[in-house]
């Protein structure tokens, strides 16, 4: 039960580790949403909104595969992964919610394409780099526990 507070429990990603996104999936999604004229949740089962899943999912199972040994049970691994892809969707709708709000200007009109893009690179470092930075390491950490607390 000792090890289970050791220092080497806060493993935070540096370089080589951190999350490395594909941005062409987030802008080939918020392009869906701007040709569209604004998102709902139906557009999740797009294939622009299912590659925007499927890059968020790849960054988290790196960070579970980094955080587990290759000896942790298979219903542990497969219990975080399925956790990951439930988070990545759940991610997903709310980044391209975000996007459809950025669709607008203050007076309701569409905002040409440029001025809508330059807006959602916003929302693309905030969720895709700043809070994915967070995540991934939270995945981590998740991962370093669970396979802790299976030991004991």
């Amino acid at each position: 039960m000792g090890d289970l507070y050791s220092d080497d429990l806060l493993r935070l990603a540096d370089a080589p580790d951190k999350p490395d996104f594909d941005d062409t999936a987030f802008f080939d999604a918020a392009g869906m949403v701007y040709n569209a004229g604004g998102f709902d949740a139906s557009q999740l089962s797009t294939p622009e909104a299912r590659r925007l899943i499927a890059e968020t999912l790849k960054q988290i199972n790196r960070a579970i595969s980094s955080g587990v040994s290759y000896e942790v049970p298979e219903t542990v691994r497969h219990a975080l992964e399925n956790n990951a892809f439930i988070f990545s969707g759940f991610k997903a709708y709310h980044t391209l919610r975000e996007v459809g709000l950025s669709l607008t200007t203050d007076t309701g009109e569409i905002k040409p394409f440029e001025q809508f893009r330059r807006d959602v690179e916003k929302v693309n470092n905030q969720y895709n780099h700043n809070y994915l930075y967070a995540e991934y390491n939270h995945a981590v950490g998740a991962s370093l526990m669970a396979e802790r607390w299976q030991k004991d």
